[in-house]
């Protein structure tokens, strides 16, 4: 099968990802026969992957281990001789991780992972993930999209100020505030991110927009102080990483 441009990408998607000792290996979640969904739970511990409905069964690797009656029933059935175990194994994806992330790609032909973000991406990335990363829970959404995907959205940074009451009543985003917008040289990937300025012209901070509601207020205004952390003055960012990762700090 040719590959398409698009499938020269790492993505972060709903994947069989086998964690061990010694290595990472990552499987599209389809069973080699029918192409039904093999694993249903989110994470766990197990030994091999069981399709239940026709009994295949693969190893950590994606590796087809069996198959039920293959050699028939006493003597009668079964698979062709020729059948070749090792043309059945689930589809294989190559993986890399970074800073706690793991990343997967169909193809060879996807440069490393480094490489494809690029440098100014990856010190983003190194700047929000500065300690090792502690899973607190999971959350699931869904969106019917009918114009576009969470991802895009967060490439939009036109619509805050005009839209989110909270932004502009409570001082968030405001017209005079530093900042900028980078796309990456491929057009892939983004980073926006805003920024404390040295001085504030409060009446072009106070700008008035449609989202702006004077009659709302805060009983303690210091919750939305915000604490430079690391040295620089970007109070918070917002970047992509195409297809579909989104990395948020504020």
């Amino acid at each position: 099968m040719a590959l398409t441009t698009r499938q020269h990408m790492w993505v972060m998607r709903p994947l069989l990802l086998c964690a061990r000792w010694t290595a990472l290996s990552a499987v599209l979640n389809r069973c080699a026969h029918k192409g039904a969904v093999l694993c249903f739970k989110p994470n766990g511990n197990i030994r091999e992957f069981n399709w239940v409905y026709h009994n295949w069964v693969y190893d950590l690797d994606g590796k087809l281990q069996g198959v039920a009656f293959r050699r028939g029933v006493a003597g009668k059935g079964g698979l062709a001789e020729g059948f070749d175990q090792s043309r059945h194994n689930l589809r294989a994806l190559r993986v890399e991780t970074y800073r706690g992330l793991v990343f997967g790609t169909f193809s060879d032909e996807t440069p490393p992972f480094r490489a494809y973000l690029g440098d100014e991406p990856i010190r983003s990335i190194d700047r929000v993930f500065i300690k090792p990363l502690q899973v607190l829970g999971y959350h699931s959404q869904v969106l019917p999209n009918n114009w576009k995907l969470y991802a895009e959205n967060n490439k939009d940074s036109y619509h805050a100020s005009l839209l989110h009451v909270f932004h502009n009543t409570f001082g968030v985003v405001r017209p005079n505030m530093g900042g900028e917008v980078k796309i990456s040289a491929n057009g892939w990937h983004h980073l926006g991110y805003t920024e404390r300025t040295a001085s504030i012209d409060d009446a072009t901070g106070r700008e008035k927009v449609r989202s702006l509601k004077e009659q709302y207020s805060l009983e303690d205004p210091s919750m939305m102080e915000h604490k430079l952390e690391l040295g620089d003055t970007v109070t918070n960012s917002i970047q992509t990483v195409f297809p579909t990762l989104v990395i948020s700090k504020s």
